[in-house]
């Protein structure tokens, strides 16, 4: 097995994503399917981490940004507004399962932006079906970094930013308490209760999301809310609603 590369494209130059690309398509149950143009992307720009035994890439996962700069702008929040990207895209190729290398792929990638997720000023969130996934959260604590899992109603002014794998994705964020047949139901386990509860089925669990500070997602959470609210609208429909806006087209953007 290669060394892990943390995306330092100019260190380690090209790669050939054919073959894990083919691997992330016959994952759709699980993931979202990016296209190949944006895995060679993330890796170029520093926000992905792969891992190679010899020349082929045998596994990947990236930061998708959320809210970045560029869209807390045209939001109208403030310039000090934290960004919000997710952890995913997370691949091992089936050769290589079962040796740990997920925890390892994504600790490099974490790693690469420790700084700026301990200090507040990215947020990183994940979503997953998957038990596996919340059973290696802890291991983010050797670097400084708390991750939880939560409801998605845990945080809904963060959810609708990622929220959007059920229904047509125009529409965007599917919310409302039953909007979303695959999020963890609060009948199942109430709110602000640890989602490690969760029973799976074949590995499998209901959708839920997890964040890199609990503190840190309920300040930009309370920050949206506060800035979204109107007399006239909730502001969960408010910051829906401009996400959708012709002028942002948030939902469109980001799957076409």
């Amino acid at each position: 097995m290669g060394r892990i590369d943390v995306g330092t494209f100019y260190q380690f130059g090209e790669k050939d994503f054919r073959s894990i690309y083919a691997g992330i398509t016959q994952e759709t149950s699980t993931m979202l399917v990016p296209k190949m143009g944006d895995l060679e992307e993330s890796y170029r720009s520093g926000k992905a981490a792969i891992i190679t035994d010899e020349e082929n890439v045998v596994g990947y996962v990236r930061f998708s940004p959320l809210l970045d700069d560029n869209l807390a702008n045209k939001l109208g929040l403030p310039d000090s507004f934290p960004n919000i990207s997710e952890i995913g895209t997370g691949i091992i190729d089936p050769a290589h399962r079962g040796r740990g290398l997920y925890k390892l792929l994504r600790g490099s990638l974490l790693e690469s932006h420790a700084d700026q997720i301990i200090d507040g000023r990215l947020l990183v969130i994940g979503t997953t079906k998957t038990m596996a996934i919340l059973n290696t959260l802890h291991h983010a604590t050797d670097l400084g970094m708390h991750f939880e899992a939560f409801h998605h109603q845990e945080f809904p002014m963060i959810a609708p930013f990622t929220c959007v794998c059920e229904g047509d994705f125009g529409q965007g964020y599917q919310h409302g308490v039953n909007a979303c047949t695959k999020r963890v139901r609060s009948e199942l386990i109430p709110l602000q209760q640890n989602l490690h509860m969760l029973e799976p089925h074949d590995g499998k669990i209901e959708c839920c999301m997890y964040v890199s500070s609990r503190d840190g997602a309920q300040s930009i959470n309370d920050g949206l809310f506060a800035f979204f609210r109107n007399d006239e609208t909730h502001p969960l429909s408010n910051l829906v609603q401009t996400l959708r806006h012709p002028d942002i087209n948030y939902y469109n953007e980001r799957h076409a």
